[in-house]
Protein backbone atom coordinates (compact mmCIF):
# COMPACT_ATOMS: atom_id res chain seq x y z
CA UNK A 1 0.00 0.00 0.00
CA UNK A 2 3.00 2.42 0.65
CA UNK A 3 4.45 1.77 -2.37
CA UNK A 4 0.77 2.59 -4.68
CA UNK A 5 0.70 6.00 -2.40
CA UNK A 6 4.41 6.68 -3.10
CA UNK A 7 3.56 6.01 -6.53
CA UNK A 8 0.49 8.05 -7.01
CA UNK A 9 2.48 10.76 -5.13
CA UNK A 10 5.36 11.02 -7.43
CA UNK A 11 3.08 10.97 -10.43
CA UNK A 12 1.14 13.86 -9.10
CA UNK A 13 4.02 15.95 -8.27
CA UNK A 14 5.24 15.15 -11.99
CA UNK A 15 2.32 16.15 -13.10
CA UNK A 16 1.85 19.62 -10.97
CA UNK A 17 5.66 20.67 -11.18
CA UNK A 18 7.28 22.91 -14.19
CA UNK A 19 10.36 20.95 -15.55
CA UNK A 20 12.18 23.99 -17.34
CA UNK A 21 15.10 24.14 -19.32
CA UNK A 22 16.44 27.88 -19.55
CA UNK A 23 17.09 28.92 -23.30
CA UNK A 24 17.27 32.51 -23.57
CA UNK A 25 20.01 34.25 -21.97
CA UNK A 26 21.13 31.74 -20.00
CA UNK A 27 22.99 28.12 -20.64
CA UNK A 28 22.30 24.72 -19.70
CA UNK A 29 19.99 25.74 -16.20
CA UNK A 30 17.29 23.06 -15.17
CA UNK A 31 15.28 23.73 -12.81
CA UNK A 32 11.86 21.42 -11.09
CA UNK A 33 9.32 23.18 -8.72
CA UNK A 34 7.06 25.99 -9.12
CA UNK A 35 9.07 28.98 -9.05
CA UNK A 36 12.11 27.23 -9.01
CA UNK A 37 15.13 29.68 -10.67
CA UNK A 38 11.95 32.07 -11.94
CA UNK A 39 14.24 35.05 -11.78
CA UNK A 40 17.21 33.78 -13.53
CA UNK A 41 18.27 36.07 -16.65
CA UNK A 42 22.18 35.52 -17.53
CA UNK A 43 22.97 32.61 -14.77
CA UNK A 44 24.64 29.42 -16.26
CA UNK A 45 24.54 26.02 -15.22
CA UNK A 46 22.37 26.09 -12.22
CA UNK A 47 20.16 22.66 -11.19
CA UNK A 48 17.34 24.02 -8.80
CA UNK A 49 14.79 21.07 -7.40
CA UNK A 50 12.09 22.28 -4.90
CA UNK A 51 9.54 24.28 -4.70
CA UNK A 52 11.02 28.02 -4.74
CA UNK A 53 14.64 26.51 -4.90
CA UNK A 54 16.57 29.40 -5.79
CA UNK A 55 13.74 31.07 -6.97
CA UNK A 56 15.66 35.15 -6.95
CA UNK A 57 19.10 33.56 -7.88
CA UNK A 58 18.90 35.98 -11.24
CA UNK A 59 23.22 35.81 -12.39
CA UNK A 60 24.50 33.23 -10.08
CA UNK A 61 25.90 29.91 -11.38
CA UNK A 62 27.37 26.57 -10.97
CA UNK A 63 24.83 25.95 -7.85
CA UNK A 64 22.92 23.17 -7.07
CA UNK A 65 19.36 24.24 -4.79
CA UNK A 66 17.80 21.10 -3.68
CA UNK A 67 14.50 21.43 -1.54
CA UNK A 68 11.79 23.23 -0.86
CA UNK A 69 12.64 27.18 -0.56
CA UNK A 70 16.85 25.70 -0.81
CA UNK A 71 18.98 29.08 -1.58
CA UNK A 72 15.77 31.18 -1.67
CA UNK A 73 17.56 34.51 -1.10
CA UNK A 74 20.75 33.97 -3.52
CA UNK A 75 20.66 36.52 -6.23
CA UNK A 76 23.90 36.33 -7.71
CA UNK A 77 25.66 33.66 -5.77
CA UNK A 78 27.78 30.92 -7.58
CA UNK A 79 29.49 27.63 -6.79
CA UNK A 80 27.21 26.39 -4.45
CA UNK A 81 25.13 23.12 -3.27
CA UNK A 82 22.48 23.47 -0.90
CA UNK A 83 20.35 20.49 -0.20
CA UNK A 84 17.26 20.07 2.55
CA UNK A 85 14.46 22.27 2.99
CA UNK A 86 15.15 25.84 3.62
CA UNK A 87 18.80 24.87 3.16
CA UNK A 88 21.16 28.28 2.19
CA UNK A 89 17.53 30.25 2.77
CA UNK A 90 19.20 33.19 3.99
CA UNK A 91 22.57 33.38 2.07
CA UNK A 92 23.39 36.19 0.69
CA UNK A 93 26.89 36.35 0.35
CA UNK A 94 28.87 33.18 -0.40
CA UNK A 95 32.54 33.44 -1.05
CA UNK A 96 33.56 30.93 -3.72
CA UNK A 97 36.76 28.32 -3.64
CA UNK A 98 38.36 31.02 -6.37
CA UNK A 99 38.07 33.61 -3.21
Amino acid sequence: MFLMQAARSIAAMLVLVFVTTFAFGQTDNTSLGTGAGASITTGDYNTLFGDSAGTNLSSGSYNVFIGEDAGLTCSTCSDNIFIGEDAGYSNTTVLSADS
